[in-house]
């Protein structure tokens, strides 16, 4: 599976595929992460001084799309008093939580701090 390639390293919890059988519908699907306190904290601390990038708000949801076998970020929302990361999605399917930090050592600094509109 893709994940793999991504980088286990950088997946946190569980990886749940929601399915369901023949004949049902969903309209819609609360995929919920809580995050236990030992993973709160930015453990390597490069982008804790940067607010998106801060305590829980590093973490983003990934859906699996095995049609192109690729792995892409969904709408991710926090809660951040209760340490819940959450999407709401209309799809099922395979989803991950990322930890953004530890990816991110696999891509040049120039281009987080682009994505993340940081001076350097």
């Amino acid at each position: 599976m893709l994940i793999i390639a991504f980088g286990e390293y950088a997946v946190l919890g569980a990886i749940p595929e929601i399915n369901y059988t023949n004949g049902l519908a969903i309209e819609k699907v609360s995929v919920k992460f809580e995050i236990k306190e030992e993973y709160i904290d930015n453990g390597a601390e490069t982008y804790s001084d940067c607010e998106e990038m801060s305590g829980i708000k590093r973490l983003n949801i990934f859906r699996y799309f095995e049609e192109e076998n690729i792995l892409l970020p969904v709408e991710t929302k926090f809660d951040t008093e209760n340490n819940m990361v959450y999407t709401d999605v209309d799809r099922l399917g395979t989803y991950c939580l990322i930890d953004m930090e530890k990816w991110f050592v696999r891509y040049p600094a120039k281009i987080i701090h682009t994505l993340l509109n940081i001076n350097i």
